[in-house]
């Protein structure tokens, strides 16, 4: 069942991601230049199940510069990203969870 997202909660995550696109694209252009970067997958469980929610953010993580969704499987995520140590599976995970997800959990 899909839930309705505010519209002001929107405009914010659009807002949101295009900061995130913007400060991604020049962190990895150095990264990749100084190939100070390593390739890893990670997988990602979401606290989020709406279906809709599900696919705006793993949209946007493929959209934002270093990292790619690579699979979905009802609230979990696979995603390639380009970090610099394979031990920061948990650090991806938090930031896609504060970066992206934040946005779509009640509070309260």
């Amino acid at each position: 069942m899909f839930r309705k997202v505010p519209v002001l909660t929107m405009i914010k995550y659009i807002f949101n991601l295009l900061l995130e696109i913007y400060k991604s694209s020049f962190t990895y252009i150095v990264r990749i230049i100084k190939k100070d970067c390593k390739p890893f997958v990670v997988d990602i469980e979401l606290d989020v199940t709406d279906p809709l929610i599900i696919s705006i953010i793993s949209n946007s993580i493929t959209l934002t510069p270093g990292t790619l969704t690579i699979d979905v499987q009802g609230n979990k995520l696979t995603v390639l990203t380009l970090k610099d140590c394979e031990d920061c599976v948990s650090s991806v995970d938090a930031e896609i969870k504060e970066k992206f997800q934040s946005y779509f959990i009640e509070k309260g």
